[in-house]
């Protein structure tokens, strides 16, 4: 019996179990920023989404068209939010991947902000993309500045 005390609590073993729930952490702490990003950009996207198609002014016999909003939209992502932080540009997953291979492995906090909110102005205002990119990135990013912020 005492063999087997000695083999469960040496220090190997220890280190192990620490490892082990250090990564269980990490990962559970990662399933749940990844699950309120994924609510949180649903429920931003509708809300928007619904603001810019009940818009009606006062005294104006007709309402906006929806492409004006789509050219706002762009204009806000493309104008404002690639100009402020320019590592954020691009599509999605695709630029994520090359960011990690040019920064050996790391994305900055504020280029992962940055796509979920270009992502979320792009498809709230009616534009052209996909919520993969925006969810994926937004969880992955916070996930590595947490387990190994630079």
């Amino acid at each position: 019996m005492q063999v087997i005390v000695r083999k469960l609590f040496n220090d190997d073993t220890k280190a192990s179990y620490i490892f082990l729930a250090k990564w269980i952490g990490l990962a559970l702490l990662a399933g749940i920023i990844g699950s309120l990003s994924v609510y949180s950009f649903r429920r931003l996207l509708l809300s928007i989404s619904s603001l810019f198609v009940s818009v009606q002014l006062p005294g104006l016999l007709f309402s906006f068209p929806l492409p004006v909003f789509t050219v706002l939209g762009a204009v806000f992502t493309g104008g404002i939010i690639y100009r402020i932080q320019p590592d954020a540009a691009g599509e999605g997953l695709p630029s994520y991947l090359q960011a990690l291979n040019r920064n050996n492995g790391y994305l900055s906090i504020q280029v992962t902000l940055f796509k979920y909110i270009s992502g979320l102005a792009t498809l709230s205002t009616f534009g052209n993309g996909g919520v993969v990119g925006p969810l994926g990135v937004f969880p992955a990013g916070a996930g590595m500045n947490i387990s190994d912020p630079q």
